[in-house]
């Protein structure tokens, strides 16, 4: 089976004489290039799509990766809770230890935060 672009992925977005234009890949590779050109009536119109030959799995990855986000931040949220609490245990018989659960926790928080919108 072919594999998915390799990531980070990045999304480049431009205006051209009034159509949008929109670009998805990472650096080397390219996605896909969508070009939104608006109709004389109103109506957005996808004038170009692009897409490599890797596009199934780049797809397959897509949803995979949109499916599991939720279920993927509610354990993470789980995990820095137990660490949080661990910390707490932790922190009057072994500061140190404590730390380590406290510094993982913080990790665990701050991927949190950069994976919502």
């Amino acid at each position: 089976m072919t594999e998915h672009t390799p990531i980070p992925w990045n999304v480049e977005t431009g205006n051209a004489d009034g159509d949008k234009l929109i670009w998805i890949g990472s650096p080397g590779n390219d996605i896909c290039d969508l070009y939104h050109k608006r109709a004389e009536h109103g109506v957005d119109l996808v004038e170009h799509f692009h897409l490599k030959e890797n596009a199934e799995a780049n797809a397959e990855f897509i949803v995979t990766a949109v499916n599991s986000h939720d279920g993927l931040l509610e354990a993470l949220e789980q995990a820095a809770m137990e660490l949080e609490e661990a910390s707490k245990i932790l922190q009057p018989l072994r500061p140190g230890c404590a730390d380590i659960f406290e510094t993982a926790a913080e990790q665990k928080r701050a991927a949190i935060k950069a994976a919502r919108p």
